[in-house]
Parts: C-alpha cells; structure tokens; sequence
C-alpha cells in the first residue's frame, strides 16, 4: 500500500478491486465531491451565506436495471478512516424507506407513469457520514444526476456544459440544472430532515474556490419558516418554491486563479447526531426563562405600575423566540462573513498577517458562538482548548483556527494553521492528545497531503453515451436489454452473464454470434445462420412496432426477397421460441416480395443482445 493520503486518487490506486467490482456491474456511475462549511453551519438554514469548500473525496452512484419496476438500494460501502477499508455501511432504516418511497414518486413523475423501468443503485462513498464533509449533500448530488443520465432526461453534452457557465447562467437554466439542483436539494433533506441546498450546491458545480450560498428571504421562506425550525416535518414540495443564490467567490473577484495561503484540514472525533436541532434547545429556553421573567421580574414591574421595561421585556413576555433566534444568527451570519472577507484579502494579498489573523480569530469565535446554542461536546471543546495551549507554547506568530463543522453536536472540527513547523508536527500533536487524554480522535483530510478539488458533478460512467471507466473488469460484457419498459443497457461480468443467461429469455451474443435461449445454445438445426439473424434482430429491437423497410436490413441473400426472409430468418427463430418457452413472437412481413417492410412483436419475450466486451 501506497504512503498513506486521504483523497480519491490513492482510494482508487490502493482499492482497485472496490472499484472495478462496482464499475463492472453498474450501466450508469455518476460521481460528486463532499465539501464543508467555513462558517455558516445552522445559520445557512436561515439565509446566512454559507461558505463551502470542496474535498477530493467523492460519493459514487451506480445504477443497474431491475425487472421489479421500482428504484431499490443495492450494495453501499464506505471508507473507514480508522479500519483503513472499505466496510458495508447501511442507510439507517426510517430514512431508507423515506429515500425509497420518494424517488419512486419522483421517477414515476420523471415518465409521466406510475410503470417504469427499475433501477437498483449501488453506493461507494469515500467520506463518513457525521463530520461535516457534507457525505449526504454528495449522495444527493451524484444520485439526481445519476438518475436524469439513465432515464435521458438529460444529456452527457449538457452536463458537461455546465463546467463552462457561469453560477449564474446555471441558475436560469431550467432545463436541467435547477431540476437535479432541487432534487438533490430534497433527497439531502430527507438524511437530515432539514437543509438549506448549499451542499448539493457546491457538490454539483465545478469551482477553483469557495462556493457561497444562500435561500432568499421573502414570503416563501417565511411560510416555510417552520419546516426549517423543526416546527413541523418537512414538506419537501415547499422546496420547489424556495429562492436561492449561490456563486463561485472567483466570480465576484474578477474570475482570478483563487489562492488560499494557508494550509487546514479536518479532525475526526464522534460522529454527529442526525437530528439534532438548535432551534429547539434555544425554544425550551426561552420558556424556561420567560416563566421566570414573568413570576418574578415582571410580578414587581406589575404591582407597583413601574413604566420603565428591560431590553427583553417584550421577547419574554410574548415568547418571541424567533426574535431571540434571530439575535443568534445574525452573530452567526457576521462571523460567517469576516471569514468571507478575509478570504477575499488573502487571495488579493496571500502575504498579508492581518487578513491571516482575522481568519483564524473568526473561526475561533465562530466554534465560541457554537457553543452558545449548545451544538458542540465535551470532546471537541477540550479539543480546541488543547490545541490553542499547545500552539500558544511555541510563540507560533499567526495561532490556529478552529471551528466544529456540524451542527449535530459533534462530528469534524476544522483546523487552519500558517505555520511550516506546526504543519510539519500537526499529527504528531494530535497523537499525543489521543495518548494524553485516550479520547478517540482522527486526522482526516488535509490540504497539504490530499490536495483540493475543484470539479463537481462527473458523469464516471454511462453505456448508453459510451462513457467507460477505466476500471471496468477485463471480461465486462455490455448487453442491449429490451423488456416491457422498451431497450435500456446492462453490464455483466462474464461469469454473471453465465449464470443469469439461464433465465434469459433470448440472448443474442454478436461478439461471438451465437443464439441462446434460456441458456441452450440454438445450432444449424434450429436456425439457418446466426450471423445473419443476430444484426437484424438488433435493429428490431431497436425499432420494436415500427415498419422496418428491407433497404434497411443488412445486405444478405437471405434477405433478397420475402419469402427467404421469412423461410430462413424469422420463422426458425419463432418456432426455436415457441418451443423451449411455449410462446410466441411476430415478424409482421408486409408489401411486396422485394421491397417488403417488417415489423417487429416481441411480446412478453425479453430479448438480451451482448454488444461488446471489454
């Protein structure tokens, strides 16, 4: 095993055998990043502008065709930082059946009908859920767009148009972005009940930096207000109608080459709670206190008519908790922005101490604000503590930033540091906190090891536009596949072609031009020539109930008029079926005995036609 990194591309060279297993079987593979928030966090939920930054860490979704006529979830796997493997790693069961039961709609509504062909998705994901690397919002990201790939509602020219417009361009075009856009928006909802959209955001554009974003503050979001204060379940329609913005910040910066002078990372400590809503501890509280305000404060202001009222008179005795709320996020959002203002003075001046030192001193008081509303542990305040102490003791001129990246009380902790000698002794600093204190914490990705990541969405795979990765297996079989729900493509590996080609109805293989029927090789009795017969049921299958005009057909004497067509071409394949499975198919001939014309009934037989192997 290689020296170890944390990013996509020493996955790949270090677990080619995940990754060539998963290709191997999936017709469709879209691909998008994680990313984390400088600042934001809960505030995104309420319009604060949320700054992300995108992680060379990816989640992949792989679609195969199924025959139940539903959208199922197949294999998930996941890296394990401290195992140093990939391990199974199961969608939690109530937001499994939410997932299912939502896409099934949502494809159903893709078709116009409630019947469509199934899909079965697999998932390998390079992040673990619960540290603020936004897993959910990459999920989210590579399955929408997963999903408009294999059902054409969109093409691999348009997704690749997208790397060249601009965020706002992206935004008005609503033919494809917006759509996948807000439904990546609802599937991360349903892992976290709320979310404001900035993850799928960031996870589907290309960037070269920080992605800002925000949902608009008018009457939609004020109707919605309660969805997003875990008042009330989400109702993920409401989604559709939420205004939002988001930008690449080199847009707003004269579209210059971003430069971050600094170096940061992520450390794991526990997971985060899923869940977990500050809005509602800030409720309780607020209560709490206005019971007491009134039967002691007020009782006094009351019984001697005293006119003069505190700052917090009105908020207790109305239980206004918004307004206390609002109060919390505004310090949240303005915090969010000096780290966004002294972004921009780093990338205009990467020499610049003061823009450094405001960096840090914002996300260290950004983690303080945190922990007023309650969101971070006892682990990762003493963490930080720990950190700041050891960074104090070496006079290091430019300190550290920190920042708890999740708001479901625990989950990664951002670290930004300038120094070269702390950089150089970083993981040794935190080894001695394990061994110091024996709390359970890991170095995740960092900068300076892993690298950046600057591109969105990928499409990594699709049979149907020729997009093949490079770790399809030797021996992958591409196969044309025509049921009830029309022609779509699979891909096999051999020995999973050989086992299921038993209850395949036909199978025509092209590549070595031999007919099967439900595993039993046709011979020279049963058919005239498979040479022939494979070609031109291909372009049936391609042009099921359509009159296929004989100029069309592949130049053979067996097709020189009608009656050979029939005698040697359609008849033997229609009795070699009708025989093994006691049904029956048509080739409806008609026009005259040269220029005839063909159409094509399969029936209730499904066809299988391998195309190519790898």
């Amino acid at each position: 095993m290689d020296k170890f990194k944390y990013n996509s591309e020493w996955l790949h060279r270090n677990f080619p055998e995940v990754y060539r297993d998963f290709f191997s079987t999936s017709a469709t593979v879209a691909s998008a990043p994680g990313n984390f928030m400088w600042g934001g966090n809960c505030a995104a939920l309420f319009g604060a502008v949320s700054l992300r930054q995108k992680l060379p860490l990816r989640t992949y979704i792989g679609l195969k065709a199924n025959n139940h006529g539903r959208v199922e979830i197949g294999e998930s796997l996941r890296y394990s930082l401290r195992e140093k493997k990939f391990i199974e790693s199961l969608i939690p069961r109530e937001i499994q059946d939410e997932l299912l039961l939502f896409l099934n709609a949502e494809v159903a509504k893709l078709f116009g009908d409630p019947k469509f062909k199934g899909v079965t998705f697999n998932v390998i994901c390079e992040m673990q859920p619960g540290f603020g690397a936004s897993a959910s919002s990459s999920f989210a990201a590579a399955l929408a767009t997963a999903l408009y790939i294999h059902y054409g509602k969109l093409t691999y020219g348009e997704l690749k148009r997208w790397e060249d417009m601009t965020t706002a361009e992206l935004m008005f075009d609503k033919t494809s972005f917006i759509k996948i856009f807000r439904l990546a928006w609802k599937i991360d909802t349903i892992f976290h009940g709320v979310a404001s959209g900035g993850g799928p955001f960031c996870s589907l554009i290309k960037s070269h930096s920080p992605v800002a974003y925000f949902i608009g503050q008018d009457e939609q979001f004020e109707a919605a207000k309660k969805y997003f204060q875990g008042k009330e379940k989400m109702d993920l329609t409401v989604l559709d109608k939420i205004y939002y913005s988001g930008f690449r910040l080199e847009e707003i910066d004269g579209n210059r080459s971003f430069r971050m002078p600094f170096d940061f990372g992520i450390l794991h400590t526990s997971p985060g709670r899923f869940g977990f809503l500050a809005y509602n501890k800030i409720s309780q509280e607020l209560n709490d206190l206005a019971d007491f305000y009134t039967n002691t404060f007020y009782r006094y202001y009351d019984k001697y008519h005293l006119v003069a009222r505190p700052l917090f008179h009105e908020m207790y005795v109305k239980k206004n908790c918004d307004k206390m709320w609002n109060s919390y996020m505004s310090l949240l959002s303005m915090t969010t922005l000096k780290i966004n203002e002294a972004l921009f003075g780093l990338n205009r001046d990467r020499a610049s101490i003061s823009y450094l030192r405001e960096l840090f001193k914002s996300l260290n008081d950004f983690h303080s604000l945190l922990g007023v509303l309650g969101v971070t542990t006892p682990l990762i305040d003493y963490l930080c503590v720990f950190l700041h102490r050891r960074v104090q003791k070496r006079n290091d001129e430019f300190g550290i930033g920190l920042q708890q990246l999740s708001n479901d009380k625990g989950g990664g902790v951002l670290f930004s540091l300038a120094s070269e000698s702390l950089k150089n002794d970083f993981c040794d600093i935190i080894e001695n906190f394990k061994t110091t204190t024996g709390e359970d914490v890991e170095v995740g990705w960092i900068s300076w090891r892993d690298g950046l990541e600057e591109n969105g969405v990928v499409l990594e795979q699709s049979l149907s536009n020729n997009v093949y990765s490079e770790f399809i297996t030797r021996g992958a079989v591409k196969v044309l596949h025509l049921d009830k729900f029309g022609l779509h493509e699979d891909l096999y590996t051999t020995d999973d072609l050989h086992e299921k080609m038993k209850t395949m109805d036909v199978l025509l293989d092209s590549v070595d031009e031999d007919i099967y029927i439900r595993g039993e090789k046709l011979t020279s009795k049963d058919i005239r020539t498979a040479t022939i017969t494979i070609p031109v049921v291909k372009m049936m299958m391609e042009n099921v109930g359509k009159e296929i005009q004989k100029s069309l057909l592949p130049q053979s004497h067996y097709l020189a008029d009608r009656n050979e067509f029939q005698s040697k071409i359609a008849s033997p394949l229609v009795r070699a079926i009708e025989k093994r499975l006691n049904r029956r198919i048509s080739f409806n001939v008609h026009g005259k005995v040269i220029n005839f014309s063909v159409r094509f009934e399969p029936k209730d037989i499904e066809f299988h036609l391998v195309v190519k192997e790898f």
